[in-house]
């Protein structure tokens, strides 16, 4: 029997899946066992293979940097609205979840297991009021919220950093 990489598998299950079960695989293997990088040597090494180009649609909605599952649900209605932001974005000594640099709109996701430790807790509030002096804007959301109704959140987002790009000008 043959055996074939990650990479392969992902690409053979997403040629035949529907979209929305393709979109919940891809996110769930693109940190553990699949690379971006290792997807796109597959499909240039197999040009017209079937799949490909469904795949390659998969990966431009995906949220590639994002690092969880809150994040990278949100970063993928991004994509399908039509609205790009930075994933994992430095800004100053802090790494940021998304981020709008033309209106400094900074989108966190918090997640209550990770943030409810005292330490991580005081830490999230020097680093919001590094980012506030530093003139940014930085919208929180709960990921609980995100998961329950990603294009909710997504709009909101939308909004405001849509106004603070009018109001900058950018």
């Amino acid at each position: 029997m043959p055996i074939v990489s990650a990479e392969q598998t992902l690409l053979d299950c997403v040629a035949v899946m529907p979209t929305d079960e393709a979109d919940r695989l891809v996110d769930a293997v693109l940190t553990r066992d699949v690379t971006v990088e290792g997807e796109q040597l597959l499909r240039k090494k197999n040009p017209g293979r079937w799949g490909n180009h469904k795949m390659g649609k998969q990966f431009g909605l995906a949220a590639t940097d994002a690092a969880s599952e809150p994040e990278r649900i949100l970063g993928r209605t991004f994509h399908a609205l039509g609205f790009r932001l930075a994933a994992n974005v430095p800004v100053g000594p802090y790494i940021c979840d998304f981020v709008d640099e033309g209106a400094k709109v900074i989108v966190e996701i918090d997640g209550r297991e990770f943030h409810s430790e005292a330490e991580v807790f005081r830490n999230d509030r020097r680093r919001q009021n590094w980012l506030v002096e530093h003139g940014w804007l930085v919208l929180r959301f709960a990921a609980y919220d995100v998961l329950a109704d990603p294009i909710e959140v997504a709009r909101h987002v939308m909004a405001v950093v849509r106004r603070r790009r009018h109001s900058r000008g950018t």
